[in-house]
């Protein structure tokens, strides 16, 4: 009651502020979030734009990723748990991607898909969507410096058939290499992700667990001595 009766005695320019704080509260996140994505040249070398909403991940005992934190590959073994504004009757494609294989300063294998998950219906990924590339951690060489994780999501006009996405077995790197998430937007008409999110990791002593998961991941990025 105190508090409420100090709330209603507040100058009325302060309740002004308040009310256009919260009015504008979207557009503030989105000016934050895309100069975020600039700072960290997410945009251009993922996206023309940046997604408009946060995206929710959290790994393993409650490890969150938020815009460009550092976190390790023994963070990151297991799928996380996501969420995103969404509506139920609606499909989504969620996507996790290496930006900078095997280095950032020579990225030739740009971009990397770590996970693809399709036709999510809602948020359920776990149950309703078409995996396409199982998620597998992240692996970056030794001696190559901190690498970016892109994880978003995209809203889908409709179904969609990505089966012609696997080309070969996607547990062999060669046909999980080049993703270019520009290109494949206009093929299916995806637009810029509705929500995402980012982190950096460089090389720990699990990484070599993924490598032997992709069949020896080692043999085709040869780490910098």
């Amino acid at each position: 009651m105190l508090f409420r009766h100090f709330y209603n005695r507040l100058p009325l320019q302060l309740l002004s502020i308040r009310k256009h704080f919260l009015t504008n509260k979207q557009n503030y996140t989105v000016i934050k979030n895309t100069q975020t994505y600039h700072n960290y040249n997410i945009i251009p070398d993922v996206f023309d734009e940046a997604p408009n909403e946060p995206l929710i991940i959290q790994f393993k005992n409650g490890i969150e990723v938020d815009y460009g934190n550092i976190l390790q590959p023994k963070d990151v073994l297991e799928p996380p748990i996501i969420q995103w504004e969404h509506d139920a009757k609606k499909y989504y494609t969620l996507c996790m991607l290496d930006v900078d294989l095997p280095t950032r300063l020579e990225p030739i294998l740009r971009s990397f898909q770590l996970w693809f998950v399709g036709n999510i219906l809602g948020q359920n990924y776990m149950e309703t969507g078409e995996t396409y590339a199982n998620y597998i951690g992240i692996g970056p060489p030794k001696n190559t410096g901190y690498h970016r994780y892109v994880i978003f999501v995209c809203e889908q006009k409709n179904k969609i058939d990505y089966s012609p996405l696997i080309k070969g077995d996607l547990m062999l790197p060669r046909y999980r290499n080049h993703f270019n998430y520009k290109e494949f937007s206009k093929q299916y008409n995806l637009g810029i992700p509705i929500a995402g999110n980012f982190f950096l990791a460089q090389y720990d002593e699990t990484v070599p667990k993924v490598y032997k998961k992709l069949n020896n991941l080692s043999l085709f990025v040869t780490p910098l001595k």
